[in-house]
């Protein structure tokens, strides 16, 4: 993959990202109540980016693919909105074509490892949401439709038959010989802290957020929202950035714990902002790194 390719992915997904936002009119700042939750609520949302980095790095060591941490963060940032791209597939590819470029790694193993940490991903963020709901007693409400989902994820994550048939069509695709990627019992655990960790940042960070946000007390259930809303965003693949799906689970949810409606309809609306500054957070750093490295490469 030539270097130009994923220069010019990151400004078709800046393009697409801009769309996207115009077109859903998400950017509109609303009233603050209480001004602390919502600074401690930013912190947060940055750690778990943070967090989040650096699990895709953890990810990929105990695949057999080593790369410091910090090539984490512009393989990370810079590929952050390729989500807003229809399909959703822009931003594995973009990941696996910058680390391919970096430390010459094979492009489809790289992206299906990738799609594997999606999955790992949805599946903590999920097992949260499912959390939430039980401690707020509506688990009927994630029905048959969440619960096949969790056991695809499952299936997808752990070894098992279905992973040498999906090796037999990528390899008949690719004419090559591809391993599909899983993870052991032990690999999965030792992974647990990056991962959740970022969920339970972003969880923490829209309870605070909300907090912010409302003139009403906020339920600390409320932390499982947004783990829950951003798995079923990143399930519906041709939804940008998950714009629509994740807002509609978040009133839901916020509606679920006694919330009015108004109020729930305006911090979902919100909190798309309040993440896209998250996001443009982690781009910034990945940009800064990226750049550094270069700059040390060049000396």
């Amino acid at each position: 993959m030539k270097h130009g390719w994923h220069k010019y992915l990151i400004y078709i997904s800046l393009i697409f990202l801009a769309y996207s936002l115009y077109k859903a009119d998400y950017l509109k700042v609303p009233t603050v109540f209480y001004p602390w939750p919502l600074l401690f609520s930013f912190v947060l949302m940055f750690t778990g980016f943070i967090i989040s980095a650096i699990s895709q790095q953890r990810l990929l060591s105990v695949s057999g693919f080593q790369i410091p941490v910090s090539s984490s963060f512009p393989m990370e940032g810079l590929n952050i909105f390729g989500k807003y791209i229809p399909g959703k597939m822009w931003v594995v590819m973009g990941k696996a074509f910058y680390i391919s470029q970096h430390y010459n790694y094979s492009i489809p193993e790289l992206s299906l490892l990738f799609i594997q940490a999606q999955i790992v991903t949805m599946w903590y963020g999920l097992a949260l949401g499912v959390a939430g709901l039980l401690v707020n007693g509506e688990l009927h409400l994630l029905g048959l439709t969440g619960l096949i989902l969790l056991i695809a994820l499952t299936i997808f994550i752990f070894p098992c038959s279905w992973h040498k048939k999906i090796e037999t069509i990528i390899n008949k695709l690719f004419k090559k010989q591809i391993h599909f990627p899983s993870l052991s019992i032990r690999e999965f655990f030792y992974l647990l802290p990056w991962f959740l960790g970022t969920w339970i940042c972003w969880g923490v960070g829209f309870y605070l957020f909300a907090e912010g946000l409302s003139a009403q007390p906020i339920r600390y259930s409320v932390s499982f929202c947004f783990p829950l809303a951003g798995t079923l965003g990143i399930a519906f693949l041709f939804a940008p950035g998950g714009i629509g799906i994740r807002e509609s689970v978040m009133v839901g949810f916020l509606v679920m714990t006694q919330l009015d409606i108004s109020r729930a309809i305006t911090i979902s609306a919100a909190s798309r902002l309040w993440f896209l500054i998250g996001e443009i957070f982690i781009f910034s750093v990945g940009l800064l790194v990226n750049q550094h490295c270069k700059k040390g490469n060049a000396e």
